[in-house]
C-alpha cells in the first residue's frame, strides 16, 4: 500500500492521505489543500482508481483497494503520511 500510494502523483495522493489515512473530512482536506471541495472529491475518485489499478498489479484484490479498508500498521501509516506531506 505504501509503495502504491507513494507512486501516485501528489494531486491524487494528498486527498487520499488526508481523508483515508488521517480521517479528515473532504471539507477539511479542501481547506488544508486550498482546493474547492469538488476538486478534492474528483481527485480522490481518480486517485482511488489509480491506486486500485496499482494494487491489483501487485496482487492485492480490488475490494480492499477500493475502500482502503485494509489494516495498516501505525508505523507504516505514519511513514506514509510523513512522506506524502
Amino acid at each position: 500500500l505504501d509503495l502504491a500510494l507513494l507512486s501516485l502523483p501528489p494531486k491524487y495522493r494528498m486527498p487520499l492521505v488526508l481523508c483515508h489515512l488521517e480521517g479528515q473530512s473532504r471539507r477539511d482536506a479542501a481547506t488544508a489543500l486550498g482546493w474547492p471541495e469538488g476538486t478534492v472529491s474528483g481527485r480522490m475518485s481518480r486517485g482511488l482508481k489509480l491506486l486500485g489499478e496499482r494494487l491489483q498489479r501487485r496482487g492485492v484484490g480490488l475490494p480492499a483497494a477500493a475502500g482502503l479498508s485494509v489494516a495498516v500498521p501505525a508505523g507504516l501509516s505514519a511513514e506514509t503520511v510523513g512522506r506524502a506531506v
